[in-house]
């Protein structure tokens, strides 16, 4: 184990050691259960169609909500009976009967006033008739190797009894005791009136709207840590005020005591309804509890919240902002160790370590990366000698916006006020030129079937051996923008305008894309006024003034000399610095894999985007940076990274699967084929997204960590890892696994430093802490502790939530966005020598984002592969031409 430091970073996750997990009650079903369920299926699907297995989750939901349980079938199965019921606690058999009874009378569509408990129900009889055993939820999980191992069924039982013990304490928190109540999925809402946040639209009369904590809880393993671990993630519910195209609701019920009811709902706008499984539920825990289900008048959801109450999807707008802020997650830290009696996971600080490198802007404008004397060599390491930007502009205003920010960004003042022409190169910086063109009609939103012809009309468009090519094009149109406007209007009809049947965006990109020019799109805004500058102000400070304000220009900027595939060789100081840094010419690689509906095609369809990409050290000190397309009608293979931009816009997103048996053999393909362009002997680490790629690759997952391959480099018949059937010299230096952004991902809360000096202890709090920790007791996993980019920015406005609760927020401050720690996991898989400097250089590769001066959610060769799938014309939508779709 590497050395650790003095600084004791907190996680919001707990071990679930045998106390916590406590007992739960089995029931295993015999054959003779499998044939009667069997044979109510066979008359359900006989009365409706359907070839599905019995919706089963509304009987287990009515169990948990009438017997104040938890209660799960497994194994789930779209075909086959489950074999065995789990409960807390020990059902009483005439309930149990009882509620198969009802189950079975409303799946058959008895009548509700036609359900009789005298109903004869084979199944019913069976099942009650089970004698459930006891046993210790903690014997059920075994460990391989040093990994926790356990049935789906156990993971889902794990969490009830510790929503039972956070239940029975309340929150501290702002000298307020805030009460969580339990639900029938194991996890906490707040419920009381009083305790519930609230906002409103300024300068409207309008009702009040509102808000609840809601703290999701789930059992999860960590790499190397030999307990599960009990994982809190809590988060702002907006509660709606109409039910119309909302997805869950809870119901409580008459005892305060007794769970709160889970309910989906289905369906969008006034054909809003609870979601078949939920109905039936509701019909057995109605009568099993002598308590009304949902009535008419409970679809109200205006005025005060009631005993219905259901959650606005996520992306309406709504007064109440997102995050519960970071001072909430400290108290619910210490909360949750006194309920559970146990301390957190904690993690120690790598001892030295130090980030150095950071892309650093001034107004906007990364000096380093556009120096006169360091630019010819960063383009010629990208593959290109020269780069060419031809600016496309619908509007004159707009015209000037682009030069104003081009010439602020390569420190050309002079060109903000200089009369420059269309179709004239003028040289911005060495090896760099600029030519603007007016292209309203390409550009120009709505159906055109001329576009590609008026694309190849425009001479500066086409590249030559020696330059690159990038478009900066205006768009009137912004998709995101239209998407605001429709959720403040409160538009929920489903004939509303579709946005891509009049975006020009993707046709402009996929043809320009042909042409070999990646391109960038800066949406139009109105013109800009005049700042006030000092009357002795010089050229540059006047043009400073005028742009330091434009953040989406200088994003646009950033991001089109991204697409370039531009590094600075900053990026060797970033990982060289210091005693855990390293100097050895390593190929860096990212993996990025993303499966996408393509609801224009036959039901079913998928699109499969997967893109590899490489940060390969050259020689003189520079990186050059490539990327790999597969192939596709004789093209594809290793390019330089704007080449294979270009080429995978050009095309469709190609068809295929996830689980394709075919795709870890592609990937193993190209991985071979990296080898004749790395020039230097150090090879290549390979990174990999972990909630991405864990499932396709059997080593990946944390249950298969320590598990043995055999000689072809498989396991269980499949390729083990990434890489792993290559020959020895092919193979990947090391194998990281980041993950970063899910929801079972333990949250750092804060970190404690502690300090000795002449024999005294003394602890400080880091509230924001920023370093890399390595797990306790985990051999090869840390954790990246993150900052919010817009916390760290020091308004005031940013950082609410920092030192009080959103229970004692001012109401400017109710909107905002409460931001709180992140965390990215780092797992070092494989790795043929120290572990501890690969996780050093994920880390720092994190820290030294490409295009931007925060940090990035993956390394920097997963962030630019994932990049050029999010670059891709049809990204999230259907790759049928032009109509809508979304991702899986």
């Amino acid at each position: 184990m590497s050395p650790t430091g003095n600084d004791a970073l907190s996680l919001l996750a707990y071990p679930l050691d045998d106390a916590l997990l406590g007992e739960v009650h089995v029931y295993e079903f015999a054959d003779h259960v499998g044939e009667a369920w069997t044979d109510l299926r066979d008359r359900y699907s006989d009365q409706t169609g359907s070839g599905a297995n019995l919706p089963y989750a509304g009987l287990a939901t009515a169990l948990r909500g009438a017997g104040r349980t938890s209660a799960n079938f497994h194994p789930t199965s779209k075909k086959a009976p489950p074999q065995r019921l789990i409960t807390r606690h020990r059902l009483d058999p005439d309930d149990l009967y009882d509620a198969v009874t009802i189950w079975e009378q409303a799946l058959l569509n008895v009548p509700h006033d036609d359900i009789r408990l005298s109903y004869a129900s084979k199944l019913a009889d069976l099942i009650a008739g089970t004698q459930p055993r006891r046993i210790r939820l903690f014997d059920e999980i075994r460990l391989r190797g040093r990994q926790p191992d356990a049935a789906g069924w156990v993971y889902e039982a794990a969490t009830w009894q510790a929503a039972q013990y956070l239940a029975r304490t309340p929150l501290s928190v702002d000298d307020r005791s805030i009460d969580l109540r339990a639900d029938t999925d194991g996890n906490l809402t707040v419920w009381e009136l009083d305790q519930l946040w609230t906002g409103h639209w300024p300068k409207k009369p309008e009702p009040v709207h509102y808000a609840c904590l809601r703290v999701t809880l789930s059992m999860r393993t960590l790499p190397g840590v030999t307990t599960p671990v009990l994982v809190l993630e809590p988060a702002v519910s907006r509660l709606s005020r109409w039910i119309n195209s909302c997805r869950s609701a809870w119901l409580t019920q008459l005892d305060a005591a007794a769970p709160l009811l889970k309910l989906e709902l289905e369906g969008r706008g006034p054909a809003t309804r609870i979601e078949r499984t939920s109905e039936l539920a509701l019909t057995v825990w109605s009568r099993l509890r002598m308590e009304p289900s949902p009535l008419p008048d409970d679809r109200d959801l205006s005025g005060l919240p009631g005993r219905l109450r259901a959650t606005i999807p996520k992306s309406t707008h709504s007064p109440i902002g997102r995050g519960v802020g970071m001072e909430t997650i400290r108290r619910m830290s210490d909360w949750a160790s006194q309920s559970l009696q146990t301390n957190p996971v904690r993690a120690h600080n790598v001892a030295g370590h130090q980030f150095a490198g950071r892309r650093a802007l001034k107004d906007g404008r990364d000096a380093a990366m556009l120096d006169p004397a360091a630019l010819p060599g960063i383009i010629e390491a990208s593959g290109r000698h020269h780069l060419r930007i031809v600016a496309l502009y619908q509007h004159h205003h707009t015209r000037a916006r682009m030069r104003r920010l081009l010439a602020h960004h390569f420190s050309r003042p002079d060109l903000a006020q200089a009369s420059i022409e269309d179709g004239v190169a003028t040289p911005l910086a060495p090896h760099v030129e600029l030519v603007f063109h007016e292209a309203d009609e390409l550009l120009r939103h709505g159906n055109s079937t001329d576009r590609q012809r008026l694309a190849g009309k425009i001479t500066a468009l086409k590249p030559d051996a020696e330059t690159r090519v990038l478009a900066l094009c205006e768009t009137e149109y912004d998709a995101e923008q239209w998407d605001e406007r429709r959720k403040r209007s409160r538009q929920r009809d489903s004939d509303v305008v579709d946005p891509y049947t009049i975006d020009a965006k993707p046709e402009v990109n996929r043809i320009l894309a042909a042409l070999g020019a990646p391109s960038q799109f800066l949406a139009t805004v109105a013109p800009a006024e005049a700042v006030d500058v000092a009357t002795d102000a010089s050229d540059e400070e006047r043009l400073t003034a005028e742009v330091r304000k434009d953040h989406p220009g200088h994003s646009a900027i950033a991001d089109l000399l991204r697409s370039a595939g531009l590094i600075h060789h900053r990026l060797s100081t970033a990982l060289s610095k210091g005693r855990l840094g390293t100097t050895d010419p390593i190929t860096h690689v990212g993996l990025h894999i993303r499966q996408q509906n393509d609801t224009a095609a036959r039901r079913g369809a998928q699109r499969l985007s997967w893109t590899l990409a490489a940060l390969i050290p050259l020689e003189d000190g520079r990186w050059r940076t490539m990327a790999y397309q597969p192939p596709v009608d004789g093209g594809g293979g290793w390019m330089d990274y704007a080449q294979a931009n270009a080429a995978m816009r050009a095309r469709p997103l190609p068809a295929g699967r996830r689980y394709d048996p075919a795709f870890p053999s592609a990937i193993e393909t190209a991985l071979d084929q990296l080898r004749e362009h790395i020039r230097c002997g150090a090879g290549y680490v390979l990174y990999v997204s972990g909630d991405s790629t864990r499932s396709l690759w059997p080593l990946l997952a944390n249950r298969n960590l320590e598990q043995s391959v055999d000689a072809a480099g498989e396991f269980e018949g499949k390729i083990a890892l990434p890489g792993n059937s290559l020959p020895s010299d092919g193979q990947p230096r090391a194998l990281v696994r980041v993950t970063s952004g899910t929801s079972d991902l333990a949250r750092p809360v804060s970190a404690v430093k502690t300090t000795v000096k002449k024999g005294e202890h003394t602890k400080t709090l880091i509230k924001a802490p920023t370093g890399l920790h390595q797990v306790d007791q985990a051999v090869d996993t840390w954790v990246l502790s993150n900052v919010p980019r817009q916390f760290s920015g020091g308004t005031a406005s940013s950082r609410v939530g920092e030192h009080y609760s959103r229970w004692s927020a001012k109401k400017p401050d109710v909107k905002r966005t409460w931001y709180a720690l992140t965390a990215t996991e780092i797992t070092v898989i494989r790795s043929i020598d120290d572990a501890l400097g690969h996780a050093v250089a994920a880390a720092r590769l994190c820290d030294h984002a490409i295009s931007w001066d925060g940090r990035t959610r993956y390394p920097a060769p997963v962030h630019l592969a994932m990049q050029l799938d999010k670059d891709h014309p049809d990204y999230r939508r259907s790759t049928a031409e032009a109509n809508g779709g979304d991702e899986s």
